[in-house]
C-alpha cells in the first residue's frame, strides 16, 4: 500500500516516486521520473513531468505545470496556475531571443 494519497482520477505513473504523506488531487497526474518528497500537496489539474525533483512539503494549487528539469526546494508555495520549466531559449516576436538557458531551482526565501 503507497504512503501516499491519490484521488481516484489522478494518475500516478509507475515510475513516479512519492515520499509519504503526499497528496495528488483531483486530475493531477505525476509522471515516471518524478520524484516527489514528503508532505506535499498537488491540487487539481496539476501536472508533473518526468525529470522533476520536488523536495518535502511543497503545495502546488490546481492547475500548476511542473516541467522536466525542474528542481523545487523544500517549503515551496506555488501558486494557482503558475508553469515552471526550464528552456534553452525563447523567440519572442520577430523572433528575438528573450531569453537563454539559466538553472531553475526555486526555494523557499529564509
Amino acid at each position: 500500500m503507497a504512503d501516499y494519497y491519490a484521488h481516484e482520477s489522478a494518475i500516478i505513473n509507475p515510475g513516479a516516486e512519492i515520499g509519504p504523506d503526499t497528496k495528488g488531487w483531483h486530475f493531477a497526474h505525476i509522471c515516471d521520473g518524478a520524484v516527489i518528497g514528503g508532505g506535499c500537496s498537488f491540487g487539481q489539474n496539476t501536472i508533473v513531468a518526468g525529470g522533476v525533483k520536488v523536495g518535502g512539503n511543497v503545495k502546488g494549487q490546481n492547475n500548476v505545470a511542473i516541467y522536466t528539469g525542474t528542481e523545487i526546494e523544500y517549503d515551496v508555495f506555488l501558486g494557482p496556475s503558475c508553469v515552471l520549466t526550464k528552456f534553452r531559449r525563447s523567440l519572442g516576436r520577430g523572433r528575438r531571443l528573450v531569453a537563454s538557458w539559466m538553472p531553475l531551482t526555486s526555494s523557499s526565501p529564509c
